[in-house]
């Protein structure tokens, strides 16, 4: 992933993210010289400056009666992740006690794009059964949410030692190594018979069932329904059976 994506993630805009990207190259220097480095104005660059010291990505020290401007060590934005999850622990009850109020909570989601489909696959990691399903073809689900995302997802699950159970196509295989270690990744894996072929991916848990489409519609929706479940893990069950 690129270093850009991931400080996005910290709120920070593009100028926000050149400059501090600016003062870790550069080291101590005055704010004129990180302008010119960074290819903005002087007076953009204190502004910014700025706003960087006070979420506590920069700091300065006087020398010479020059303000110079460092960047901290990047560990500081591990401490600020930590600090944003220890904030979110305190208010989580609460939004849970929002959340599960009768008659609010809906049963059907709807979602489009790539970070519909990537919430979904966070959803499962909350499996209170520790198993989950899955119809996939491998390639266009990893075309959609991305291989490294998919590597990551993949591990978190293994890490909460939630078991997966997977059917996929074999004309729509991935040839990516990573995703066959079974035995490691905690999964036990078949191919579907040659005349089944599936272009969306089904996912299977608890009560709720997902379907994620290919790349080429880039929709997705979770149902969350005992019913539902129940009939699509015995449809899951009669592909497995006929299934290698």
């Amino acid at each position: 992933m690129q270093i850009e994506k991931v400080l996005e993630q910290f709120n920070l805009n593009k100028k926000e993210i050149s400059v501090y990207l600016t003062c870790l190259e550069l080291g101590p220097s005055t704010a004129g010289v990180v302008a010119q480095k960074a290819g903005i104005k002087r007076t953009s660059a204190y502004d910014i400056l700025g706003d960087l010291i006070k979420v506590g990505l920069i700091t300065h020290t006087i020398k010479n009666n020059k303000k110079y401007f460092l960047a901290e060590d990047p560990e500081i934005l591990k401490k600020i992740l930590h600090e944003k999850e220890r904030a979110l622990e305190e208010v989580l009850p609460q939004l849970k006690s929002i959340y599960n109020i009768p008659g609010i909570k809906p049963k059907t989601k709807f979602y489009e794009g790539v970070s519909g489909a990537r919430n979904i696959f966070r959803e499962t990691l909350s499996c209170r059964k520790k198993e989950a399903m899955a119809i996939l073809p491998s390639v266009d689900i990893y075309d959609l949410i991305g291989v490294d995302f998919a590597k990551d997802y993949v591990a978190a699950r293994t890490k909460l030692k939630i078991k997966s159970r997977t059917l996929r196509v074999k004309t729509r295989e991935s040839e990516e190594k990573y995703f066959f270690q079974h035995k490691e990744q905690l999964r036990e894996m078949r191919y579907l018979p040659k005349s089944i072929t599936f272009y969306s991916t089904i996912l299977i848990w608890d009560d709720k069932v997902a379907i994620i489409t290919s790349k080429k519609e880039s929709f997705s929706f979770l149902i969350e329904s005992q019913e539902f479940s129940q009939t699509m893990k015995a449809l899951f069950e009669m592909l497995w059976l006929q299934s290698k």
